[in-house]
């Protein structure tokens, strides 16, 4: 059971590792206002989240990887998703390119994934599938924008 849910926190997390940034913080409201068709257009997973809470920490250790690549507090990031803006909305407004983020977190997932396969608990294969999809789904979330999915969803 424990390498299940490692592979699934992984796969999932390199889904999603900006996206949700800030997710626990407002899960309570959001998983209320959703309905069954924006669940399954929201990138950031919400429903995945609430039974996870692997895939919660390591959305929170990567949210904590781009605030201090950005050179802000966590909470700082966490509100200005809240408010709209993307992680890259913010880099931009603190001088900070987001492909510096993008890279950043990249590096910061490949650590993890190599550790996880040196562990045994994923696959070298399985390992190196998540190692490339990673920069093309954080590049998305890093760039994604709270509410953007539910309102094409709603269209």
């Amino acid at each position: 059971m424990k390498r299940t849910s490692l592979i699934a926190t992984v796969a999932l997390g390199s889904t999603l590792a900006m996206g949700a940034v800030g997710a626990s913080a407002v899960l309570p409201a959001v998983a209320g206002a959703q309905t069954s068709q924006t669940q399954s257009a929201d990138p950031t997973g919400t429903s995945i989240l609430a039974k996870h809470p692997r895939l919660r920490a390591l959305l929170r250790h990567e949210g904590k990887v781009a605030a201090n690549t950005i050179g802000i507090p966590g909470s700082e990031l966490r509100q200005a998703l809240k408010d709209g803006q993307s992680v890259a909305d913010v880099a931009q407004a603190h001088g900070v390119e987001p492909q510096t983020v993008i890279d950043a977190i990249v590096k910061d997932l490949d650590a993890r994934i190599d550790k996880a396969v040196q562990d045994n608990k994923i696959s070298s294969e399985r390992g190196a599938t998540v190692k490339d999809k990673a920069p093309e789904r954080v590049t998305r979330a890093v760039n994604w924008h709270r509410g953007q999915n539910r309102a094409a969803a709603t269209n």
